[in-house]
């Protein structure tokens, strides 16, 4: 009886582990935030010191300290330390998932959260099928696969607005209990992982719900004055136990550099046109992304009802401003996720009500551009392994042409009018999806993992090396110094003072310095051999570069 009674429960832990925690150290670590994250965090541990937030020398004060703190806890419960921060270790190399495991863990909770607190004013059968759409979305489940904020954010926005919900629907009054503090409290620790982003949101909606039905009262039950000086406490404790330099590098990089910078101009070349988000919603809502259109269209004509209104609320002010800002990145829009899916569930459970959403004009082109997507999704998925794989073309091809075939089966639900199974349907095919690209794809495009390529190189010929004996010149990225360690020498450039002083025992050279590098060899004192070369793709930056890998074999005269 009580697997009965738990059963969607134990759906949702089965979907998680499938999509999720098997496959969340498949692949090594990513370039550039997932790789500056995990370093940062990992330097708290080496150091033993929890206030710096550092990338090698570097304060690292884009982001608040809230999400190395949880990486540090992870790494701190799930791994015995020396093992972590000895680079001489194989396990200090093979370590990524303990600190992704937090967005995997936050991911769950989103997914817990939306059904928890969605009963409530959903019914059961609809919270559950909003849990599984928001977890079978190619957008929660890429984010519940790296080390960075993103997941954290949505499950402290999704619980966030579900108190919101609350006191907008007078379900909470003004007597003082742990709502207040929940929700203040879940405010606070949006700042301390991702700094002014969820507040943003939240007062975005109170507006927007504020000026279409020109009522105020609910506002005041939240004590506004109250929680806003609770948040700058609670925020106000974690700032002053920073240290000084850290601080003021907080406030610049966080605050102007990174935030403001992003509003009003392209920072990192992550441009884009007006309405560029909304494309991205049809690949990353995917495979839900089919009924988009419906969605729309449903909303449009509903918005007046109290909960489709709060829905409304929640996605649009947000979505617009995502819009206008010049700086444009595809995992921003994850906050309003939850409402899309909860949207559709209320949707599909009242279909005989709703039906004619699914079959106008309108929904029938959605369909259409769905189709578009998934071909477009599936010759991105093809072009990336036969440009950045190894593996056999035939084998690529046959994945592909499975992956179309199951999508297109989609159509065969809509023809039949089966739109209550399509639920379960799409979710087939997003774990599908999910556990291919975690377990096919990724740690099959041998050509990008540049990093981890040269630390098998340097491994196999010394399992002792130290990575204060290492330098690298042209190839920076942050996923060499996580896999190498901390202590790895970048050089912004090859001068024959700094090589021949150092002493390195092994030189990383792009192809950019190599020859720079050879010309040197003539006059030093050390006898540098090729030990690697290998060309590979730097993601990051776009561009294919070629890697030589030089050891010192001897000293020369000797």
């Amino acid at each position: 009886m009580k697997i009965i009674q738990y059963k969607e429960i134990l759906i949702i832990l089965l979907l998680s582990i499938i999509s999720i925690f098997s496959t969340i150290n498949t692949y090594p670590v990513l370039d550039r935030d997932e790789a500056r994250y995990a370093q940062a965090s990992k330097q708290m541990i080496e150091s033993n010191d929890y206030k710096e937030i550092k990338f090698q020398e570097e304060y690292r004060s884009k982001k608040p300290p809230g999400i190395y703190w949880l990486h540090s806890v992870s790494v701190n419960t799930l791994s015995n330390i020396q093992s972590i921060i000895n680079p001489n270790s194989i396990e200090s190399n093979k370590n990524i998932w303990k600190y992704r495991i937090i967005s995997s863990l936050a991911a769950l909770a989103s997914v817990f959260t939306m059904f928890y607190y969605g009963r409530h004013f959903l019914g059961k059968q609809t919270a559950f099928n909003s849990s599984l759409i928001l977890g079978g979305a190619l957008l929660f489940n890429i984010e519940a696969h790296i080390a960075k904020t993103d997941s954290v954010l949505l499950l402290l926005s999704l619980l966030t607005f579900f108190l919101l919900h609350k006191y907008y629907t007078k379900k909470v009054g003004l007597n003082f209990n742990y709502n207040f503090f929940l929700l203040w409290g879940t405010i606070s620790l949006g700042i301390l992982v991702k700094g002014p982003i969820l507040p943003i949101i939240f007062l975005l909606c109170v507006c927007f719900l504020s000026i279409i039905d020109r009522k105020f009262n609910w506002i005041l039950d939240m004590k506004p004055i109250l929680g806003v000086l609770f948040v700058a406490f609670v925020t106000a404790l974690w700032f002053m136990i920073l240290p000084g330099e850290q601080k003021n590098s907080f406030l610049l990089d966080s605050f102007v550099n990174d935030f403001l910078k992003k509003i009003i101009s392209i920072q990192e070349n992550h441009g884009g046109i007006i309405g560029l988000n909304f494309i991205f919603i049809w690949f990353l809502f995917f495979p839900f992304s089919i009924f988009l259109i419906p969605i729309i269209h449903y909303s449009y004509k509903n918005y007046k009802n109290t909960h489709i209104k709060f829905l409304l609320a929640w996605i649009c002010p947000y979505f617009l401003i995502l819009e206008f800002i010049p700086t444009k990145l595809p995992h921003y829009a994850l906050p309003v996720y939850p409402a899309l899916a909860i949207l559709l569930s209320v949707m599909i459970s009242n279909f005989n009500k709703n039906k004619v959403f699914f079959y106008s004009i309108y929904a029938k082109i959605g369909y259409f551009l769905f189709a578009i997507v998934t071909v477009v999704l599936n010759l991105g998925l093809w072009k990336a392994m036969m440009l950045f794989s190894s593996t056999s073309k035939v084998h690529i091809i046959s994945i592909s042409i499975l992956l179309t075939m199951l999508v297109a089966l989609t159509s065969y639900f809509l023809k039949k009018q089966k739109f209550r199974l399509m639920i379960p349907y799409l979710l087939s095919i997003s774990v599908i999806y999910s556990f291919l690209i975690f377990t096919y794809y990724l740690p099959n495009l041998d050509k990008i993992w540049i990093s981890k390529k040269i630390t098998e190189i340097i491994f196999t010929d010394n399992q002792n090396y130290k990575a204060s004996n290492v330098a690298s010149v042209g190839f920076n990225e942050p996923s060499l110094v996580f896999e190498l360690g901390t202590k790895l020498q970048i050089l912004k450039n090859l001068e024959f003072d700094t090589v021949q002083k150092a002493n390195f025992t092994y030189i990383i050279v792009s192809e950019d310095y190599n020859k720079k590098l050879n010309l040197f060899k003539k006059g030093m004192k050390n006898n540098y051999t090729l030990l690697a070369n290998f060309s590979g793709f730097n993601s990051a930056k776009g561009k294919w570069t070629n890697i030589n890998i030089y050891k010192k074999i001897s000293n020369r005269g000797k």
